[in-house]
């Protein structure tokens, strides 16, 4: 079994941590913790939500082969 490790939210570009978590299991394995995840607060989803109307007209404005290279490389850190 691999070492798991707990994972925050990033809200308004900083990580956030929650009081409260929750396991994510494999469905091939129900022994394999995938890793721990935050439960976020009514304002912490409230922040984010803000976050995200704000950083929508600039993420709009760039170029869509721009924007998919972006999450691209945030897919690859993920994965490492």
């Amino acid at each position: 079994m691999m070492q798991t490790t707990p994972f925050q939210h990033w809200i308004n570009n900083q990580q956030v941590s929650s009081e409260h978590s929750f396991a994510s299991i494999s469905s091939n394995d129900q022994q394999d913790v995938i890793g721990y995840f935050p439960e976020a607060t009514k304002a912490q989803v409230q922040e984010a939500c803000r976050a995200a109307r704000a950083a929508a007209a600039s993420w709009a404005k760039l170029p869509a082969p721009v924007r998919g290279e972006m999450i691209g490389n945030m897919g690859a850190a993920i994965s490492r």
